[in-house]
């Protein structure tokens, strides 16, 4: 008796709908609230990405934080971003180049830089950790970006995905 529903646009994008009954949750099946990373407002963020839409939902999401975000689609445009930023998110695979590379090219104008990437290869995480980089696996949760946003290091957040 559930509905599932699709619209879906060439070059667009798809949604997807369900529609089942409510229920209800027993106390016993809630997870139990955590404290939240408190996140510093007025943080300036750097997103490099090479995808339109990942740009947009980081900017939303950070935004939504109280993060100041700057976006850049690629490596010259990130190099054309003025000033220091407290954090810089850059996805390893880029149209030109990859997020190594923009470490070498920014890493002198922020003290956090944090590769993003769905790349599981041991050679990367040998590369970034020589290179004194973060990563943090794709797909990003909210949570992980608000601790990025409050300092946490990352190995504490790979742990816990």
């Amino acid at each position: 008796g559930e509905t599932v529903q699709l619209r879906s646009t060439v070059g667009r994008g798809s949604v997807f709908a369900f529609s089942v009954a409510k229920g209800e949750i027993a106390p016993s099946a809630a997870a139990p609230a955590g404290p939240r990373a408190a996140v510093p407002r007025g943080l300036r963020v750097l997103c490099i990405d090479n995808e339109p839409t990942i740009l947009r939902g980081m900017r939303a999401v950070l935004e939504r934080l109280g993060a100041e975000v700057t976006t850049a689609s690629g490596r010259d445009a990130a190099l054309a971003c003025e000033g220091r930023f407290d954090l810089i998110l850059a996805d390893y695979h880029l149209d030109h180049g990859d997020g190594l590379g923009l470490h070498e090219a920014l890493g002198s104008r922020t003290d956090r830089f944090v590769i993003v990437t769905a790349d599981t290869s041991e050679a990367l995480v040998r590369d970034a950790a020589s290179a004194g980089v973060e990563l943090v696996r794709k797909p990003i949760r909210p949570e992980v970006l608000r601790g990025l946003l409050a300092g946490r290091r990352t190995a504490a957040m790979e742990a816990a995905q």
